[in-house]
């Protein structure tokens, strides 16, 4: 958590430009303090060393960022004063092709200025012109000079600056069909190209035997995680019954996944030393899939779980499923430390957290004789388990709440897990062409009952709460109010309940607070908007 705290607050704050001093004396302090204190010290001193702990995981985490952080550097483009002509930047992420554009991310290797050339560094995101083919390593000269991105001038308004900032992109640019050209093609990492090129294939072969737009869009969405192709209607359909989480490709379909290629590979163990060369093989084919897949946080956190796991399994020794979740994030926000403020590696992280701690206490609640019965109640548990682990970060973000997610889950996650395994033989079979036409006919039939299943329920009274709007403070308190209940059913001791019933009863009195707030404001809010600007005046809820 003190790892968490100190990325956090590096993010927002960069003004800890001596934290590596504070982590150097601290670890130094710590050994010293180890080596020289003897058992029975140690046991003594266990408060010091706690203390000693956090601070070292908190200026790690400075560390981390400002390690990370490419923007302090002077060779940066957001560092660059004189006014920049032309640069020369290579495509670092899949081209995503929209109706009236291309999008990509470029990675900046040379500006010119002042008539001269000069090695920079930094990300853009551009968009290229529609019908021009852009690919993966890439290389453009671009005769004119991208934007910085701003920062919102309206209430409310989506902070693109904030958002791209995260991901290491400082500057925009509209680029003009005659302003570029392509020099070369010279990919910086030859496993991603190649994931990119196997991800375009699969991606063919649902063009070539899935006739209906949407449907198609839907299944490169659920077994590819390509979701640039989805109309607004079905989007938000997904994401008013609680479903999203079916069309990016997630945990749940790393564990779908998961259980095929132990299933494939379970003829290994008639052999010696069967178990380590399956271990070998599904591991190789899970990070395999997280790469085709394009590695996105939830995936990252998934696969490294399982690597662990099955590590753990392969040495003999039993996997603490919390302690794996740790080290999982202890690793990935290593690896990027950014990805602590991405929503999905957020929502990813305490889905997980929240079926490891209540699914087990949940389920023993009842016990079902028939197997059906027992399956539909375990899906049950675990979605009430992920929603009460993830639904105040959900009306934080997206300012709704889905009242139906448990009846859209019972029956999307068994139905798409089917998809996925039919959807899997398909494309294993899109070489024998009519064998392909006829499970790609299924899967498009399929596709087509998950779509009108999620439509449906998505058009029932009350299905979705909306215009929720709650505060970082808020969002602590429910969560501690939920932590504070679940442990009082799990452990039936009284002061959870009593924590549980002051911080429900803080939550209202700042509900009421905000309630009169609101009915007693009087403000002129000027918006601007293009070409001009708009005057609102505000009285009451009025």
């Amino acid at each position: 958590m003190s790892l968490v705290l100190g990325i956090v607050i590096a993010i927002e704050n960069e003004s800890f430009s001596k934290a590596h001093y504070f982590f150097i004396g601290f670890s130094a302090l710590y050994i010293m303090l180890f080596w020289a204190l003897n058992a029975v010290k140690k046991v003594e001193f266990k408060i010091a060393f706690s203390v000693l702990h956090l601070l070292i995981s908190f200026f790690f985490g400075i560390c981390l960022v400002q390690f990370h952080n490419g923007a302090n550097a002077a060779s940066h483009i957001s560092k660059q004063s004189d006014k920049i002509d032309a640069y020369v930047a290579k495509v670092v992420s899949e081209p995503e092709y929209k109706p009236k554009s291309v999008k990509a991310v470029l990675q900046i290797l040379k500006i010119r200025q002042n008539e001269t050339w000069r090695l920079c560094t930094g990300k853009i995101i551009a968009y290229f012109p529609v019908g021009h083919k852009i690919c993966y390593g890439d290389v453009f000269i671009v005769n004119s000079a991208p934007d910085t991105l701003q920062s919102p001038l309206n209430p409310h308004e989506f902070d693109l600056k904030r958002y791209y900032g995260f991901k290491g992109i400082s500057h925009r640019h509209f680029i003009k069909e005659k302003n570029y050209g392509c020099i070369k093609n010279e990919p910086d990492n030859v496993f991603i190209a190649f994931s990119i090129e196997v991800r375009q294939k699969v991606d063919a072969i649902f063009q070539a035997y899935i006739s209906q737009k949407r449907e198609r869009d839907i299944a490169s969405a659920l077994i590819l995680g390509i979701k640039n192709e989805l109309d607004d209607e079905i989007e938000y359909a997904y994401a008013a019954t609680g479903t999203m989480h079916v069309l990016a490709v997630s945990g749940l379909h790393v564990g779908i996944i998961y259980a095929l290629f132990q299933f494939i590979t379970s003829f290994l163990l008639r052999f010696k030393y069967g178990n380590f060369l399956q271990y070998l093989l599904v591991l190789t084919l899970l990070w395999a899939y997280g790469l085709v897949t394009g590695f996105c946080p939830s995936v990252l956190r998934a696969v490294t779980m399982l690597t662990i796991m099955l590590t753990s399994k392969i040495i003999l020794r039993k996997a603490n499923i919390f302690n794996t979740l740790f080290v999982t994030s202890f690793l990935l926000l290593c690896y990027n430390p950014y990805m602590v403020m991405e929503v999905g590696f957020q929502l990813s992280f305490l889905a997980v957290l929240g079926i490891a701690a209540l699914h087990e206490p949940m389920y023993r609640l009842f016990e079902f004789r028939n197997r059906a019965v027992d399956m539909l109640w375990g899906i049950t548990v675990m979605s009430i388990a992920a929603q009460l682990a993830t639904f105040p970060l959900g009306m934080l973000y997206f300012h709704q709440f889905p009242n139906l997610f448990l009846l859209s889950n019972l029956f999307v996650i068994p139905y798409a897990t089917l998809i996925m395994y039919i959807g899997l033989l398909f494309v294993a079979m899109a070489w024998c062409s009519p064998v392909a036409t006829v499970l790609g006919v299924l899967v498009e039939k399929m596709v087509w009952g998950l779509n009108y299943t999620i439509l449906g329920i998505e058009k029932l009274p009350y299905s979705l709460w909306l215009g929720i709007e709650i505060s970082v403070f808020e969002t602590w308190l429910i969560y501690i109010s939920i932590a504070s209940v679940c442990l009082f059913f799990i452990y039936k001791k009284y002061y959870f309940f009593v924590a549980f019933s002051v911080f429900v009863f803080g939550m209202f009195i700042l509900n009421m607070f905000k309630i009169y707030k609101f009915t007693h404001q009087t403000k002129i809010v000027v918006y601007q908007v293009n070409r001009g600007y708009c005057i609102d005046y505000i009285a009451g809820r009025d």
